[in-house]
């Protein structure tokens, strides 16, 4: 018979569990605190599976910390996602945290890039040896997780990114001497165009954000569906959040012409 693993993996995405540390933070500071207040703090009315599940994925991220038996409070950790220095220091935290469980550190090594469709995982943690119960709600977080991070631009690191841009440039610009560069405007670059339709897998999703608008490509099942509902809230929020910037750079820029008396008919 083939053996059933039984792993520890936090039931929620990353995104969720901020949002308890958030919680308990905004009462309590780094004070320790009982699990029965911790979780009321949280939102939940008591202490029940759903909010044993809850506590679990703070420590599996590491956004809480035991101190004594039956006490916890949040870490460092948990306070530099709150409270960073600088974004660079978000996503660094953030990397550090999605991480650390020990699942989902090996699900990142298996898939180093983009993360896997939810019909691959899932077969993969098949054939792991994984139970069939734990597949499904394993499956989501760790992709919730990924998608989150990569709406938050820190799915990968900087020198990652870096290096990307540097070899998605020209081989003729990297190449190009001081001495062959001109001071010539540049042709103006031709209007953007919609990308051409991509032979997509099931349960794959493509998004093309462009300012207030993205464009949504998917060929899903029943729970691609699900996954992919929970995407299009996450993106719904990005694009509220960038609405109001968008909206005072516009009134800023109004602001500033009628001070110098361009706009006045």
């Amino acid at each position: 018979m083939a053996r059933v693993r039984s792993p520890a993996y936090p039931n929620a995405s990353i995104s969720d569990v901020i949002e308890y540390a958030r919680k308990i933070y905004e009462e309590e500071r780094r004070n320790p605190v009982s699990r029965e207040v911790a979780v009321t703090h949280m939102g939940f009315s008591g202490t029940t599976g759903s909010s044993d599940r809850a506590l679990s994925a703070l420590f599996h991220f590491g956004l809480a910390e035991k101190v004594v038996k039956g006490e916890l409070r949040v870490t460092d950790l948990a306070i530099q996602l709150l409270h960073p220095d600088s974004q660079n220091e978000r996503r660094e935290a953030l990397r550090e945290a999605a991480f650390r469980p020990e699942l989902f550190k090996e699900l990142r090594e298996r898939y180093p890039g983009e993360p896997p469709s939810a019909a691959a995982l899932g077969s993969y943690l098949s054939r792991q040896g994984f139970a069939a119960a734990a597949i499904g709600p394993a499956s989501r977080a760790y992709l919730e997780t990924c998608y989150f991070l990569q709406r938050e631009g820190a799915y990968k690191s900087e020198s990652v990114r870096e290096e990307e841009s540097a070899d998605s440039a020209p081989s003729h610009a990297r190449e190009e001497s001081p001495k062959m560069q001109t001071h010539q405007n540049p042709p103006p670059a031709p209007p953007p165009t919609a990308p051409p339709p991509t032979d997509l897998h099931l349960n794959e999703t493509n998004f093309d954000i462009r300012g207030l608008t993205v464009r949504v490509e998917a060929l899903v099942d029943y729970e691609g569906l699900t996954l992919l509902e929970e995407q299009i809230k996450g993106l719904r929020i990005l694009l509220k959040a960038k609405k109001p910037r968008q909206q005072a750079g516009a009134e800023k820029t109004l602001a500033e012409q009628n001070d110098d008396g361009t706009s006045d008919a």
